[in-house]
């Protein structure tokens, strides 16, 4: 028993960051809650008290590499700059000190868990617990968004049968749903048991319904995310392949995919639907976060070149502007921009190298691509856990690879 736990631990709490969000809302549907006030207080509770407690045992008993010391160095300061600017202003927007606390209490433990992973012999374990996560996840949710589309409404917090959930939170989960289940069909190279392939098929089954479920719900940030995740798999799976089949094969798959939703969505009368309405409506105007982007943009010209400093921007807009370029350039100006831009683009091109080696880099890249599309469109960079995760583990991971640090390498189960 305790060496399975030894074994699968790592991969586990790697799998509980990256489906922390789908887990916390399942667990609120699953008690029967309407409605859950602060939202984001309790997830950062529920995240602070199974994570840090087994951080901390491990902290106890394993000497930080000089990776993961970076990693946490970082974080920490981070924090402590969201801290330094509350310094210069007056008194805190609504919230902002709730906020900075929970967005901590998670992106710490989080890039912990990462390097973590990076340094750990079991990583692609992670590929046979995925299946358990993803299926759960996607049909419970999924349950939510089409029982309100059939009903012509879109998921509220506060609607009977949502819990915390709202059309935009829903909409993202099932894009990420559908990019999970893409990378375990064709990416994860788990063994090919009988097992293995009703999962692969039950899977490719979820694909289709995670992306009618994102549809139904009306998330256009969540909707790019679909398309730029799928292009980025088609591209990978081509250029990965020596074969010519293998076009034709992505072809069909995509083309399978477009005609089950279409089928779907003309047969049940979803096309009038709350949720694909707005979408239609969203993908040619939104003159709100325009007012946002106008915002954002003039706090920039305030100070272009060092910034606001960080966490600025709530205290001069009260919200952020749901666009992470524009974030980050209100709030650390063009320097502190190009170093963020920097970071990721390591990240990017280090994780595309390491996936053709590891296949559990590659479903960390298909993270980060979606974690960028979605705070392109909205979401507030530094409450993205996922991203923290991402960005430590390729890090980590790619530096211990650089410097020949090897470990032995476990079969996917």
């Amino acid at each position: 028993m305790l060496r399975f736990i030894k074994h699968n631990y790592i991969p586990f709490l790697s799998l509980f960051v990256i489906f922390f969000d789908e887990i916390f809302n399942v667990t609120v549907l699953l008690m029967g809650l309407t409605t859950v006030e602060g939202v984001k207080q309790y997830q950062a509770i529920l995240f602070f008290l199974i994570v840090v407690p087994i951080m901390t045992l491990d902290l106890l008993d394993v000497k930080l590499n000089r990776w993961t010391r970076q990693v946490v160095i970082l974080c920490v300061v981070i924090l402590g700059s969201y801290v330094l600017t509350s310094l210069f202003y007056g008194s805190p927007p609504p919230f902002y000190f709730t906020y900075l606390y929970c967005y901590g209490a998670e992106c710490l433990p989080a890039a912990y868990i990462g390097a973590k992973l990076a340094n750990s012999p079991y990583a692609a374990r992670i590929n046979g617990w995925l299946p358990f996560f993803l299926i759960p996840s996607t049909l419970i949710l999924g349950t939510v968004g089409v029982s309100a589309a059939m009903m012509g409404e879109m998921v509220e917090r506060g609607a009977e049968g949502s819990g915390a959930l709202t059309y935009h939170s829903l909409s993202y989960m099932m894009a990420f749903c559908f990019s999970y289940s893409c990378y375990y069909v064709f990416f994860s190279g788990v063994k090919k048991t009988k097992m293995t392939l009703f999962l692969k098929i039950a899977l490719f089954l979820l694909m289709i319904y995670s992306t009618l479920v994102c549809m139904l719900s009306g998330g256009r940030g969540a909707f790019f995310v679909i398309i730029v995740e799928s292009l980025f798999m088609l591209y990978f799976y081509i250029s990965n392949s020596k074969s010519k089949v293998v076009f034709f094969r992505s072809a069909i798959v995509l083309f399978i995919v477009v005609v089950a939703i279409a089928f779907v969505i003309s047969n049940y009368g979803l096309l009038e639907s709350s949720g694909i309405s707005r979408l239609e409506s969203r993908l040619t105007q939104d003159e709100a976060r325009a007012s946002l982007y106008n915002k954002a943009y003039d706090i920039f010209l305030a100070s272009p070149i060092w910034g606001n400093g960080l966490g600025s921007i709530w205290w001069t807009m009260g919200i952020y502007s749901h666009n992470v370029i524009l974030d980050l350039l209100a709030e650390v100006g063009l320097i502190g921009a190009f170093a963020f831009v920097f970071v990721l683009l390591r990240t990017f091109f280090c994780s595309l190298k390491l996936s053709r080696t590891y296949p559990v880099c590659l479903l960390a890249l298909i993270v980060l691509i979606g974690c960028l599309v979605n705070d392109t469109f909205s979401g507030y960079w530094i409450g993205s856990i996922k991203l923290f995760f991402v960005c430590s583990f390729i890090h980590c991971k790619y530096s211990s690879r650089k410097n020949r640090v090897s470990f032995p390498q476990i079969r996917n189960v």
